[in-house]
C-alpha cells in the first residue's frame, strides 16, 4: 500500500488509510472525542447531502445566487481587525477574490505585485477603481 500510495496519492484520498503504519486518517465530516478514561469515538457531524442549497431553474437565477454566495464568502472571510490581503496564484479564482475583495474595501488593500505578465492587464483594471 505504502509504495503504491507514493505513486498515486489518489488510492488513499477519501479513506481512512494513511501512510503511517498503524495509524488512520479522520475523514471530512467526522470528529474525534478521546475520553478521560481513554474511550475513543469516531461520529459524524457533517454531511453535505444534508445540506444541499435549492438551485434555481433559470441559468440567470443560479448565475445570480452563485455571485451572491461568492460575494458572501468572500465578505465574512474579511472580518479582520489587522490589515488583509491575498496571493494571487495565476489563476481565475484568486483573481476573482481580489476584485470582490475590492467592492468591500476602498481603497483596495496594499498589493505585492509578483503577476505573471499576463496577469498585469487584470491587476491595473482592479486597482483602477
Amino acid at each position: 500500500m505504502l509504495a503504491n500510495s507514493l505513486q498515486d496519492a489518489s488510492l488513499v484520498e477519501g479513506t481512512e488509510d494513511c501512510l503511517l503504519l498503524g495509524l488512520k486518517r479522520l475523514l471530512g465530516g467526522y470528529c474525534l472525542t478521546l475520553t478521560a478514561k481513554s474511550d475513543l469515538k469516531i461520529r459524524r457531524w457533517w454531511h453535505t447531502l444534508d445540506h444541499l442549497p435549492n438551485v434555481p431553474g433559470k441559468y440567470e437565477d443560479q448565475v445570480q445566487q452563485y455571485r451572491e454566495l461568492f460575494l458572501d464568502a468572500c465578505r465574512i472571510r474579511m472580518r479582520s481587525d489587522v490589515p488583509i490581503g491575498t496571493a494571487l496564484s495565476g489563476g481565475l479564482d484568486s483573481m476573482s477574490v481580489l476584485s470582490s475583495m475590492s467592492i468591500f474595501v476602498n481603497p483596495v488593500m496594499p498589493l505585492l505585485r509578483m503577476a505573471h505578465e499576463w496577469q498585469r492587464h487584470l491587476l491595473e483594471l482592479i486597482l483602477e477603481k
